[in-house]
């Protein structure tokens, strides 16, 4: 491990984030915090894996915590669909079926993560680009990295759309909640 600033940097976002879990965690009991925080873990885990890829200097130990952060990567827009649909009020649609077939993709993403250095499926290759300040993962993408991408995309965009209408119809207070919750 080689820290340097950037690493740094993104760690303490990652530390940050964290403390947001745990205190949303702490406040479980209000609406949507309870969502909020394991939706902000998972945000966590992404973070500071990144910022351990980023301390890294050799191949191994970068796909290593590149797999950690897909962890956060692949969970977290599930888990901001469930925050959103249960902060926006639509609580019915969360059923434990739904909720299990949000997270079917995201599993089998995450399977082939894991073993993706002989499937070559989410990266086709991955190198160490030492040409800048700090060493960097460099990947060409594989037939399923765009498959990633629309699912994150997808289900973010759901959960924005969400909060915009809340954002649209809600009372003042909910319209300051949500404006703040969007721009962040």
């Amino acid at each position: 491990m080689e820290i340097n600033p950037i690493s740094i940097f993104v760690l303490l976002c990652g530390i940050m984030t964290f403390g947001l879990a745990a205190y949303a965690w702490q406040h479980r009991t209000t609406n949507s915090a309870g969502q909020f925080a394991v939706f902000m873990l998972a945000l966590s885990i992404y973070v500071v894996g990144y910022s351990l890829e980023l301390a890294s200097s050799d191949l191994n130990t970068m796909l290593f915590w590149n797999k950690i952060q897909y962890v956060g990567i692949l969970t977290f827009p599930s888990l901001f669909l469930i925050f959103s649909i249960q902060y926006t009020g639509y609580e019915k649609w969360i059923t434990r079926r739904n909720v299990a077939l949000l997270f079917v993709i995201p599993f089998v993403f995450l399977i082939i993560k894991f073993w993706d250095e002989s499937l070559h499926l989410i990266y086709a290759s991955a190198v160490v680009d030492a040409s800048g300040s700090i060493p960097l993962l460099f990947f060409s993408r594989g037939p399923l990295y765009l498959a990633t991408c629309a699912y994150t995309l997808s289900t973010i965009t759901i959960g924005y759309y969400l909060l915009m209408q809340k954002r649209r119809f809600g009372s003042v207070l909910y319209r300051r909640q949500t404006t703040i919750m969007l721009a962040a």
